[in-house]
């Protein structure tokens, strides 16, 4: 079973993320796969991302690095697969599969 969520995760909190990604991780198989769209921050972030996750502070979400996605996979029973760049702009999906 292939799950994906997009553009959705950099509107909540780290403890709101980990409570959907537990749901997710719950109801995996063994083989299923989780595919997460979003915004990957750079170090520096780019000026557009910058400005985006500074509007989303004022909502409670952030933009995430890939350690910072990292770190609430795990927190769910993820394990990191891969992750896939757009050949432009901050997007990528973020590939977990069951730990």
């Amino acid at each position: 079973m292939l799950y994906i969520i997009r553009r959705c995760l950099h509107d909540f909190s780290d403890d709101e993320c980990i409570q959907i990604l537990t749901h997710l991780s719950n109801a995996m198989a063994p083989d299923s796969r989780l595919l997460i769209g979003e915004t990957v921050l750079s170090n520096p972030p780019s000026r557009p991302t910058a400005m985006v996750d500074l509007l989303l502070s004022t909502i409670g979400g952030k933009e995430r690095t890939v350690e910072g996605f990292n770190k609430v996979a795990k927190r769910t029973g993820l394990k990191l697969l891969g992750v896939h760049k757009a050949s432009f702009g901050d997007f990528a999906m973020i590939e977990y599969g069951k730990a």
